[in-house]
């Protein structure tokens, strides 16, 4: 009877995952079907004697019908196999899409598999020096474009999926010492050898990985008391030339204000550390808990751990929102009494964009500027800041989509917002 349970909650949770996936689509005889990771093994091994990069993947995943299972990777496969049999993939742009896939060239069953393939980092690397036997690698993800998350490095699934996952790196024939920092956990370190562990709420866009020579970064350490009374160990580093006005300080103050003012206002801290790279100047990319950010926008990539790697974005279709509740938060809370003087011009236009979208388009000022027009619209009501409370604890390290959305929204204001989506959103 206890397995029988365990068996059903599995394919529960399994259920759940692929419910919040892309339409599958038709290939060959059949399916290209989306399916749920369950767990995933990276071994990422750098031979500095025989100048070469390797990673291998191993996959563990469930498909919910028979079919052919959807992944991703952009860098040339050398070696696959399924449940242990060599096979292989090709990449497929899916209908009506902007964007490519992997799609395996063999129809399997409905259940659990094992994918293992095998690829070489180095393709979209550029911080190995084999010469001088060191690495300045950075792992380094992006939304603004395609196919930019973790499918640079090595196999992943699109957003909507969470799985846990290991990452072994070894770096070999190096005389240099090497550091990496990480949002993760170690479970072991002997050298340049290196275990880390991601926990099962990660996606494709949350690892946080770079590794560097010891000593070529200065840092700064310390603790903020969270408001539920437990430290929060923060790290902010950069290789930066050292001035004056030193940007580690300032950092610091900024990290300090903006975790302060988040916990006042929407929830403690809810990841186990913060992790910053800071540099001068704009830009920036966030992951669960870290951030590689500009000083100018560092406020802005902290928010992010809330909204964004919090409240996480199933596809690319939905991460207009967490862009808009942290421009709205950054810029201190806005109120509209509408969005914009001509609704066609500040509407987001999601009906317009492509199927499969898997990137951020500059919806930044509009969808701000809609959760302001929302915030004055139900300031009687306590505004969205009442609602992002609310919203945060119920979906905190859980995927949504702009439909969740909506219908949150609906439920917790008691009202139908199907004219302001249309015409502000989908149109």
């Amino acid at each position: 009877m206890i397995l029988k349970i365990m068996l059903f909650l599995m394919i529960s949770i399994n259920a759940f995952a692929i419910e919040n996936s892309p339409h599958d689509f038709d290939y060959k005889s059949g399916k290209a079907v989306f399916v749920d990771f369950t767990g995933a093994n990276y071994k990422v091994d750098i031979d500095f004697k025989k100048q070469t990069s390797s990673v291998v993947s191993r996959i563990e995943f469930y498909q919910d019908k028979d079919g052919y299972p959807i992944f991703d990777i952009r860098t040339k496969i050398q070696h696959l196999k399924i449940n242990n049999v060599k096979s292989s993939a090709s990449e497929i742009v899916p209908p009506m899409a902007e964007t490519k896939v992997r799609v395996l060239n063999k129809l399997m069953s409905k259940g659990h598999h094992v994918l293992e393939v095998k690829s070489d980092i180095a393709e979209f690397a550029g911080g190995i020096d084999f010469k001088e036997g060191k690495l300045e690698f950075d792992f380094g993800l992006s939304d603004m474009m395609d196919r930019e998350f973790f499918e640079i490095w090595a196999v992943t699934n699109l957003e909507f999926d969470q799985f846990p996952s290991e990452l072994e790196l070894l770096i070999k024939d190096s005389s240099t010492q090497h550091k990496v920092y990480h949002n993760g956990t170690v479970t072991y370190q002997s050298g340049n050898h290196f275990k880390i562990q991601f926990p099962e709420y990660f996606s494709t866009s949350s690892a946080y990985i770079h590794i560097v020579p010891v000593s070529e970064y200065r840092e700064l350490t310390f603790n903020i008391l969270s408001s539920t009374g437990r430290e929060i160990p923060v790290t902010i580093y950069t290789n930066e030339d050292p001035t004056q006005d030193d940007i580690l300080e300032r950092a610091k103050r900024e990290t300090e204000k903006v975790v302060k003012e988040l916990e006042g206002r929407i929830a403690p801290w809810p990841h186990p550390q913060l992790l910053i790279h800071i540099f001068e100047g704009s830009s920036g990319m966030e992951y669960h808990g870290a951030t590689a950010s500009g000083i100018e926008d560092l406020k802005h990539e902290i928010i992010h751990s809330y909204f964004a790697r919090g409240v996480m974005p199933a596809d690319g279709k939905s991460s207009w929102i967490d862009e808009a509740v942290t421009e709205w938060i950054t810029h201190d809370y806005q109120r509209l009494s509408l969005p914009c003087a001509i609704a066609t011009s500040c509407s987001i236009k999601l009906d317009s964009l492509p199927p499969y979208i898997r990137h951020t388009t500059v919806w930044y000022a509009h969808g701000e500027a809609f959760i302001s027009y929302l915030d004055s619209k139900f300031s009687d009501k306590g505004g969205m800041i009442t609602f992002l409370v609310y919203f945060f604890q119920q979906y905190k390290f859980k995927t949504i989509t702009t439909e969740i959305f909506k219908n949150e929204l609906e439920l917790f204001f008691s009202t139908d917002l199907t004219n302001d989506f249309q015409t502000y959103i989908y149109n």
